[in-house]
C-alpha cells in the first residue's frame, strides 16, 4: 500500500470549492492523483497523472514533468492499466487504477461531481458501478457525493 488516503482531483467547475473543504477537513497523509487538465493547474506537488486520454497526458505530463502519468490505453511514456474500469470517464479510471492497483484503502474526490454534459455522458456508468467502489471512496459534491456520501474527518484522517 502506498499511502492511507489518496486525493483524486478532477476538472469539474466546482474543484477550488472542493478543495478547501478537503483541507477543512484537516486530512492525514495522502497522496495527490490529478485528471486531464487538472494537473497543470493544481498549486501543489502531486504523484500521480490519469486520463483516460494517454496522448494528451503525455503532451501534459511534459508542460509538467514529475508527477507519475497512468492511463487506461497505451502510450509512450505512460503506464497502461488495460483493466482499469473506462466507460465513466478519466476519473473512473483512476479510482479503479488506484483501488486495484496502487493500493488505497480510502479515496476522496474532488472536482468530479458529474455535472452537466458528464451527467448525461457518464451517470449512469457511476450509477451501475457505484457499488465497486462505494466502501472505499467518498466525494466532496455534486452526482458523485450523492453516491458515495461525503468525507468526515474521521474518513480522511483528522
Amino acid at each position: 500500500m502506498r499511502g492511507p488516503l489518496l486525493l483524486i482531483v478532477g476538472d469539474g467547475p466546482n474543484k477550488w470549492d472542493d478543495l478547501e473543504a478537503f483541507w477543512r477537513l484537516d486530512p492525514g497523509p495522502h497522496e495527490v492523483c490529478c485528471i486531464n487538465r487538472a494537473g497543470l493547474l493544481f498549486p501543489c506537488d502531486f504523484r500521480f497523472w490519469c486520463s483516460f486520454h494517454a496522448d494528451e497526458l503525455a503532451a501534459w505530463g511534459q508542460q509538467r514533468p514529475g508527477p507519475e502519468l497512468h492511463s487506461s490505453r497505451e502510450h509512450p511514456g505512460v503506464r497502461s492499466w488495460p483493466d482499469a474500469v473506462t466507460d465513466g470517464g478519466s476519473s473512473m479510471v483512476a479510482l479503479s487504477i488506484a483501488l486495484a492497483h496502487w493500493g488505497f484503502p480510502r479515496v476522496v474526490l474532488a472536482g468530479v461531481p458529474l455535472s452537466g454534459e458528464y451527467a448525461v455522458k457518464f451517470g449512469g456508468k457511476w450509477r451501475d458501478t457505484a457499488h465497486l467502489f462505494a466502501a472505499a471512496t467518498r466525494s466532496m459534491s455534486g452526482l458523485t457525493g450523492k453516491l458515495f456520501g461525503r468525507p468526515t474527518a474521521k474518513f480522511v484522517g483528522g
